[in-house]
Formats: C-alpha cells, sequence, structure tokens
C-alpha cells in the first residue's frame, strides 16, 4: 500500500521526460548483433544467478548449518543491505575512472565470499563481514554494469535498460532454481559453493572480456 501511494506521489509529481530510444522493437536484433553487449548480458545472468543461488537460501543455510539464532540472521541480513549503500558510495567516487577495475574486483569479492560461507557460518562476526563485502561488491557490479550496458548505444538506452532488467529477474529465477537443486540433491550446506562454481565462470568470462573488448577499459576506466 505505501509503495503504492509513493508510485501515485511520483506519477503526480515527477516531471515528463521524452524518451531517449528512437527506434522500435526491430531493433533488438541489431543490438543483439554486439558481441560485448551479449558478453555483458551473459556476465549479469551468471553474476545473478551465482548471487541467488546462495543468497535465497542464506537464511536457512545460517539457521541450520550454523546455528545462528533468528534475530542475529536478521542483523547479517540487514548488514548485507546496507553495505549496498556503501557500494552506491564507492561507485559514485571512483565509477567513471575506474569502472572495469571495479567489476572485476567486485566479482572476485562475491566469489570469495561464497567460498568461505560455510567456514564462517558458525561465527556472528564472520558472517557478519562476508556480508558487508558481498552486499557492497553486488551493489556496485550491478550500478558498474549498468553504466557499461547503457554507453552501448546511446540511442536506445530505454531498450537496453528493459533487456538488463529482463536479464536479472532471469538470474533471480535460475539461481533459486540452482539452489534449490543444490538444497534437494546435495545439502544445504553446498550452496555456497555451488554458487561459488558459477562465480568462478561469470570472473573467466570477464577476464576474456577485458582481453576480448579493449574498450571494455576505455569507456568507462
Amino acid at each position: 500500500m505505501i509503495a503504492f501511494i509513493v508510485f501515485i506521489l511520483q506519477a503526480r509529481l515527477l516531471p515528463t521526460l521524452p524518451s531517449m530510444f528512437e527506434g522500435s522493437f526491430r531493433k533488438i536484433p541489431e543490438l543483439l548483433k554486439n558481441p560485448l553487449l551479449v558478453c555483458l548480458y551473459l556476465l549479469i545472468l551468471l553474476v545473478f544467478t551465482a548471487h541467488y543461488t546462495a543468497y535465497s537460501y542464506i537464511e536457512p543455510f545460517m539457521r541450520q548449518v550454523g546455528a545462528i539464532s533468528e534475530n542475529a540472521a536478521t542483523v547479517v541480513l540487514l548488514l548485507f543491505g546496507v553495505a549496498g549503500i556503501a557500494g552506491s558510495v564507492i561507485f559514485s567516487r571512483w565509477g567513471d575512472r575506474f569502472n572495469t577495475r571495479l567489476m572485476l574486483i567486485s566479482i572476485i569479492l562475491m566469489l570469495i565470499s561464497m567460498l568461505v560461507l560455510l567456514f564462517a557460518v558458525t561465527s556472528i562476526w564472520a558472517l557478519g563481514f562476508i556480508a558487508l563485502l558481498w552486499g557492497a561488491a553486488l551493489m556496485l557490479l550491478i550500478i558498474s554494469m549498468q553504466a557499461k550496458v547503457i554507453m552501448v548505444d546511446v540511442t536506445a538506452q530505454d531498450m537496453l535498460m528493459s533487456m538488463f532488467s529482463g536479464i536479472i529477474n532471469l538470474g533471480i529465477g535460475a539461481g533459486a532454481l540452482f539452489g534449490g537443486y543444490a538444497v534437494t540433491h546435495i545439502s544445504i550446506s553446498s550452496v555456497g559453493y555451488v554458487g561459488a562454481a558459477i562465480a568462478s565462470m561469470a570472473l573467466l568470462l570477464m577476464l576474456f572480456m577485458i582481453k576480448r573488448f579493449p574498450e571494455l577499459s576505455r569507456r568507462l576506466g
């Protein structure tokens, strides 16, 4: 209900802005012929699949594997959300100059966070530290990738961002699916490792992109 009220206020108070998209849906095949854009979208899919493979089940993981109390688990999740603000601040300061490097560092931090999750689950302090790193890295990565995507074609930013959002949702669903498979067929303690395996593929793709597309570094850091 509160979200609906905010929606109405936005519709009434915010100015109407012209669309930046000059084409039609026929432009989609043209956009998808861009190898850099396809790689960026694949990277987005892998990152969100990896993240939600572990994060979809993080609360029962903490409760069942680490015997963390309900209140402590809530604090860890709160730290994860707060860390996202830190990621936004970091991007606002260094995003224009070091965009590509921030993407690479963020993927590495997410990978490490998922790898050590099982070892840290019995310590609320270790979990809190991981939540801060992981949450900041995820937000920083989202904003950095978004900045890359919208620069692929400045005349089609509406369409680029629509596909960007759609792929994120696809990654959320795929991550929950992989995580659910891990919980059902392996164990709930394996979700961090399964997520890390997918994050490793994202890291390899990122390294390939840096080597394959020199413009990736030239455009935004």
